[in-house]
C-alpha cells in the first residue's frame, strides 16, 4: 500500500477522533461554565453563608481537595499522552525516526503540565496545568515526510539499476534517460520537504501529508513511465538489431510495442490507488516483453535471391551440358520451394525469447538445408569449369587429363561431404570456398607428351645412324648406345620433375623446366649424331675380326697321291650406310657362275673373271653371329682322292645367317657344318678342266622385322661361263665376284666373337704330277669383320697366280698373306712341317716351269 494511501485513512480517523474531541471539550466547558454560573450566584446570594462555612486554605479539607484534583489531572494528562504515542504509532506516514520524534515531544509537553499541576496550590492553578497539558499534546501533529523522500529515492535507485542493465541502449540514451528520472526525483523531494513537517490540528496534518502523498505519487508515476518508455527503447533497439528480421517486419513490431507502452502509461496516470497503478504498469512491461518475432521474410527473400543467382550461373556455364544444366536447375528449383514452404508454416512470433529462438534455429535450419544444396551446385560448376580449363592445356596427354579429371572428381566428392556436415551458414559457406579452393590447387604438368617427343627424335636420330653409310658398325653401335641413354638420362631428369603444382605460376615454371630438358636432350642427340658422322675416317674393320693364324695349316704333299694345297677365302664384311639390307634384284645368284672352259696346255692360262655385284638394298634385320656357331677348327677335313679318276672335292659350309627377335639376332645352332660345302670336280690332266665351285650362301629371316632375298634375284645359271686358257704359259686365274651384303639392323647387329673362321674350311686334297701344275689358288680370301652394324658388305681380292712367280716369290708371297691376310695359322711347332714342304714344292714347280717355257720358247 502506497503512502499516500496510509495518510488518507489515518486522516479519516484522525478527523473523527478530532471531533469527538472538540465535542467533549464544548461539553465540559458548557458544565464548566454553567456550573460556575452557578457558584457566583450562589456565592452573591450567600456570600456570607460562603464564608462562613469555606475552611481555611491550610485546613486539612482543603489540602485533600487539591491532591485529589491533581491526581485526576496528571490521570487526564497521562491518558491524553497514551492515546498520542498510540496514535503516532499506528500512523503509517511517519518513519520510525519521525515517530520517535514527535513522541518525545509529547512526553516534554505531558512533564511539563505535571509540573505545573503538582505545583499548583489552586484548584484554578491545578486546572490551568491540565490544560495546558492536553493542548501541548493536541498540537503535536507530526506529517510524514522521510518515508516519501526515501521511496522517491528508492525508485529512483532501482530505474538506474534497471537502466544500467539495459543492453539494447546505448549509453546517450542510458544518460537520457537517467538525467529526467534524476530532475523528476530532486523536484519531488523539494516540494515535500517545502511542506511543514507539523500542523497544529490533526486536519492541517493530514492535508499537508496528502500534499506530500501527491509529489511522491506524481514521482512515482514519472518513474513508472519511464521505466516502460526504458523497456519500449529496449524492445525497439532489439528489433532493430535482430538480423533475422526486416525492414517490415521490424515497422510491425514496432508499432505493437509502441501500442502497449501508451496503454500502460495511461492507465497509470488514471490509477487512484496502487493496486490499480501497479497492474497497469505491470500489463505494459508484460506486453512488450512478450513481443518475440520470428525473421521469416528476409530468409525467403535470400532462399529465392540465391536460387535466381545459381540459376543465372548454371545458364551462363560453357562446361555443362544441355542435360547437366536442366538437371542442376531442377535440384536448385525443388531445394527452394520445399526451404519455402517449409519457412512459410512456423509462426511470426512467440510467447518468450526461448521459444523464438527455436522457431528461429528452425527456420535457419530450412535454410542451411537450401544453402548445401547451392553449395554442392557450385562445386560442380567449379569442378567442370576446372576440367574444362585442363582440356585446353596442350602439354598435357590424354593419359594425364584423365588422371587429373579424377582428382577434380574426388576433391568434389570430398567437398559436398563436408558441406552436407556443415552445422551452420557460415560453416557451410566456409566448406564450400574450402572445397572450390581445393580445385585452384590442381594443376597437372604436362610430361607424357614432351617424352613420346623425345622417344620420337631418338628413335629417329637411332634410324639416321642405322642408315647411314659412313658410319662402320662399332661407331653405329656406340653412337646408339648413347642414344639410349640420352633418352633415359632424359626419362629420369622429366620424372624427377614434379607431376602437378600448387599454383598456375608454379605449373608453367616446371613445364618450362621439362621443355628445357626436352631442348637439352634434342641437343644432346643431334650432338651424338653429329660426333659419329666425325669418325667416319676411322678404321671399318673391327678389334675381334677372325685373325690368318686361325685358318688351318697346309696338310698336302706333291704327289699324286698328296692333296694339293687350298687357300681359305678371307670374308670382308664392311659397314656401307644403307637404308636397307636387300638383295638387289639383278643379284648373281650362286648358278650364275661362270664354269671353267679353258685347257690344261702349257700355253694356254685358265681364267675366269666374274662380275663385281653390289648387294645393298636388303630390308633391316638383325643379323648376329650366335655364340654357339660352328668354329674353325669343327670343320671336317678335305678327304678327296689325287688320281685321275678320283674326283677332287673341298667343300666349303652353307651359311645361313638367320634374324631373331630384336635386338639381336644370331645364327642358330643347327647352322649346316663345312661338309656342306661343294665338291671338286675336275681333273689333273692337260686335257681335263679345272672346276671349283663356289660356295652357296643361303640367308634365312628368323623372326626378324624385314629380311629376305627379293623373288627376281638373279640365279646362278645366269652367270657368265670362264673363257680361258690353261698352256703353260699363262697363269690360271679365276676372278671372283666381290659381294657387298648389306643389312640393316634394328637395334644391334654385331656378328659374335665366336663365329666360324676361315680354318674351318678343309684343305685341297688333290693330286699334282710333274706335267700338270694345278694349283688352286682361284678361291677368294675373305675377311669377317664383326662390328654392331646392320649393313655389312663382302668383297673379294683377286689372288696373284702362282704359275708366273718364282720359288722366293712364292715363299715372299705366302709370307705376306700369312701375315696381312691370315691365311696359313700357326698352330704349333708340328704345324711348320706341312709349311715347308708347301715351301718346297712351290719352290720346285716354279723352277719346273720356268724350264719348260724358257725350252719352249727355244
Amino acid at each position: 500500500m502506497k503512502r499516500s494511501e496510509k495518510v488518507l485513512r489515518y486522516s479519516i480517523r484522525k478527523s473523527l477522533l478530532g471531533v469527538g474531541s472538540v465535542v467533549i471539550c464544548a461539553l465540559a466547558l458548557f458544565w464548566g461554565h454553567g456550573s460556575a454560573a452557578a457558584d457566583e450566584a450562589v456565592a452573591a446570594a450567600e456570600p456570607a453563608v460562603l464564608e462562613a462555612v469555606q475552611p481555611p486554605a491550610d485546613s486539612p479539607a482543603a489540602a485533600e481537595d487539591l491532591n485529589q484534583l491533581k491526581d485526576s489531572a496528571n490521570e487526564e494528562v497521562s491518558a491524553s499522552l497514551a492515546e498520542k504515542l498510540a496514535d503516532l504509532e499506528e500512523n503509517v506516514n511517519l518513519s520510525d525516526e519521525e515517530k520517535h520524534f514527535a513522541g518525545e515531544e509529547a512526553r516534554k509537553t505531558v512533564e511539563d503540565a505535571k509540573k505545573v499541576i503538582e505545583a499548583a496550590e489552586s484548584q484554578d492553578r491545578i486546572h490551568q496545568g491540565k490544560e495546558g497539558g492536553l493542548t501541548g499534546i493536541a498540537g503535536i501533529n507530526p506529517v510524514g515526510q522521510d518515508l516519501f523522500l526515501d521511496e522517491i529515492e528508492d525508485e529512483k535507485e532501482d530505474f538506474e539499476e534497471l537502466l544500467s542493465g539495459s543492453e539494447a541502449l546505448s549509453e546517450a540514451d542510458k544518460a537520457a534517460f537517467r538525467e529526467g528520472l534524476a530532475a523528476e526525483a530532486a523536484r519531488a523531494a523539494a516540494a515535500i520537504q517545502k511542506l511543514a513537517a507539523n500542523a497544529a490540528t490533526a486536519a492541517e496534518a493530514e492535508a499537508i501529508q496528502s500534499k506530500v502523498a501527491a509529489e511522491a505519487n506524481h514521482f512515482l508515476k514519472f518513474a513508472a513511465a519511464s521505466e516502460l518508455d526504458l523497456t519500449l527503447a529496449a524492445k525497439l533497439a532489439d528489433l532493430k538489431e535482430n538480423p533475422n528480421l526486416s525492414e517490415a517486419e521490424q515497422q510491425y513490431f514496432k508499432a505493437e510495442a509502441e501500442k502497449a507502452a501508451g496503454l500502460a502509461k495511461r492507465e497509470i496516470e488514471d490509477a487512484e490507488d496502487s493496486e490499480v497503478f501497479d497492474q497497469a504498469k505491470a500489463a505494459g512491461l508484460a506486453a512488450i516483453a512478450a513481443i518475440h518475432p520470428v525473421g521469416k521474410e528476409l530468409i525467403l527473400e535470400e532462399i529465392e535471391e540465391d536460387r535466381t543467382e545459381i540459376f543465372k550461373a548454371i545458364e551462363s556455364s560453357d562446361s555443362l551440358s544441355a542435360e547437366g544444366r536442366a538437371a542442376a536447375e531442377k535440384q536448385v528449383g525443388d531445394a527452394a520451394k520445399r526451404a519455402q514452404e517449409a519457412v512459410l508454416a512456423y509462426d511470426e512470433q512467440a510467447d518468450n525469447a526461448a521459444a523464438a529462438e527455436k522457431i528461429q534455429e528452425q527456420i535457419a535450419a530450412e535454410e542451411l538445408g537450401f544453402l548445401k544444396v547451392l553449395a554442392a551446385v557450385r562445386v560442380d560448376l567449379a569442378a567442370a569449369d576446372k576440367a574444362a580449363d585442363l582440356k585446353t592445356n596442350p602439354n598435357l596427354s590424354e593419359a594425364e587429363l584423365d588422371e587429373a579429371q579424377e582428382k577434380i572428381e574426388a576433391a568434389a566428392a570430398a567437398a559436398k561431404e563436408v558441406i552436407e556436415q556443415s552445422a551452420s551458414l557460415s560453416e557451410a559457406e566456409q566448406n564450400q570456398a574450402s572445397g572450390i579452393a581445393v580445385f585452384d590447387t590442381i594443376h597437372p604438368v604436362g610430361k607424357e607428351l614432351i617424352l613420346e617427343e623425345i622417344e620420337e627424335e631418338a628413335d629417329k636420330q637411332f634410324q639416321a645412324i642405322e642408315k647411314s653409310q659412313s658410319l662402320s658398325s662399332a661407331d653405329k653401335r656406340k653412337a646408339q648406345n648413347k642414344i639410349v641413354e640420352a633418352l633415359k638420362a632424359a626419362h629420369e631428369a622429366v620424372n624427377l620433375l614434379a607431376s602437378n603444382a600448387d599454383s598456375a605460376a608454379a605449373a608453367e615454371k616446371i613445364q618450362e623446366q621439362i621443355a628445357d630438358e626436352e631442348t637439352k636432350a634434342f641437343e644432346i642427340l643431334e650432338a651424338i649424331v653429329e660426333a659419329a658422322e666425325k669418325n667416319t675416317e676411322s678404321s671399318s674393320i673391327p678389334s675381334d675380326a677372325p685373325q690368318a693364324d686361325a685358318l688351318p695349316e697346309f696338310q698336302g704333299g706333291v704327289s699324286d697321291s698328296e692333296p694339293v694345297t687350298t687357300e681359305l677365302p678371307v670374308f670382308i664384311l664392311t659397314a656401307v650406310q644403307s637404308p636397307t639390307a636387300q638383295l638387289p634384284s639383278d643379284a648373281p645368284q650362286a648358278d650364275a657362275l661362270p664354269e671353267f672352259q679353258g685347257g690344261v696346255s702349257d700355253s694356254e692360262p685358265v681364267t675366269a673373271e666374274s662380275e663385281s655385284y653390289d648387294l645393298t638394298g636388303i630390308p633391316p634385320l638383325v643379323s648376329q653371329l650366335p655364340s654357339d656357331a660352328p668354329q674353325a677348327d669343327a670343320l671336317p677335313e678335305f678327304q678327296g682322292g689325287v688320281s685321275d679318276s678320283d674326283p677332287v672335292t673341298a667343300e666349303l659350309p652353307e651359311f645361313i645367317l638367320t634374324a631373331v627377335q630384336s635386338p639381336t639376332a644370331q645364327l642358330p645352332s643347327d647352322a649346316p657344318q663345312t661338309d656342306a660345302l661343294p665338291e671338286f670336280q675336275g681333273g689333273v690332266s692337260d686335257s681335263e678342266p679345272v672346276t671349283a665351285e663356289l660356295p652357296e650362301f643361303i640367308l634365312t629371316a628368323v623372326q626378324s622385322p624385314t629380311a629376305q632375298l627379293p623373288s627376281d634375284a638373279p640365279q646362278t645359271d645366269a652367270l657368265p661361263e670362264f673363257q680361258g686358257g690353261v698352256s703353260d704359259s699363262e697363269p690360271v686365274t679365276t676372278e671372283l665376284p666381290e659381294f657387298i651384303l648389306t643389312a640393316v639392323q634394328s637395334p644391334i647387329a654385331q656378328l659374335p666373337s665366336d663365329a666360324p673362321q676361315a680354318d674351318a674350311l678343309p684343305e685341297f686334297q688333290g693330286g699334282v704330277s710333274d706335267s700338270d701344275p694345278v694349283t688352286a689358288e682361284a678361291l677368294p680370301v675373305y675377311h669377317l669383320a664383326a662390328e654392331n652394324v646392320s649393313i655389312v658388305s663382302q668383297s673379294n681380292q683377286k689372288p696373284q697366280s702362282a704359275l708366273a712367280a718364282t720359288a722366293t716369290e712364292e715363299s715372299g708371297r705366302i709370307e705376306k698373306q700369312t701375315s696381312s691376310a691370315a691365311v696359313l695359322p700357326r698352330t704349333g711347332e708340328l704345324s711348320q712341317l706341312p709349311l715347308a714342304a708347301l715351301a718346297a714344292v712351290s719352290a720346285l714347280s716354279g723352277l719346273a716351269l720356268l724350264a719348260r717355257n724358257k725350252k719352249d720358247v727355244g
